[in-house]
């Protein structure tokens, strides 16, 4: 399917083992299944020229052995971001030590497919960003963004 994906135009292909409900066991991620996840990828790799995605591999540094390795090309954040935001950040300031890791429970999904508001207990701040003065960001003007860079 990928192939045909790819020869149809598809920019990159993204691999997962959850998050969504069209297959039962990966409704609820696995966290073992997911440190298999790289050696799928690199299959991928060898059948196509686009890039691969690789998700939940929330360790920076063997995401980013794995991707000089060769066996995806990019690494997807998805879940990990709802766990820390700061990842990247961390990541680029050298603190990769500090990043809260996901535990891979998904209790952010359950809450979504029922219909309130997403939730982590390690992110306390997760769904509640807009009553923290934290992320206060002032009176806007019309037609703002609703982020501002800076």
């Amino acid at each position: 399917m990928a192939k045909d994906l790819e020869a149809r135009g598809a920019d990159f292909i993204s691999l997962s083992d959850g998050g969504g409900n069209e297959e039962a066991d990966h409704l609820v991620p696995n966290a073992a299944r997911a440190e298999y996840l790289p050696d799928a990828g690199a299959d991928f790799k060898k059948a196509l020229k686009i890039p691969v995605i690789m998700a939940s591999q929330h360790d920076p540094v063997k995401a980013d052995a794995d991707i000089g390795a060769g066996k995806f090309d990019i690494s997807a954040l998805g879940r990990q971001l709802f766990c820390d935001p700061e990842y990247p950040n961390k990541v680029a300031q050298g603190r990769a030590n500090e990043i809260v890791r996901c535990r891979r429970d998904n209790p952010r999904t359950f809450r979504v497919l029922a219909r309130i508001p997403a939730a982590c207990i390690l992110n306390p701040k997760l769904g509640r960003e807009y009553v923290l003065d934290d992320y206060e960001i002032g009176p806007r003007k019309k037609g703002e963004p609703f982020f501002r860079k800076g």
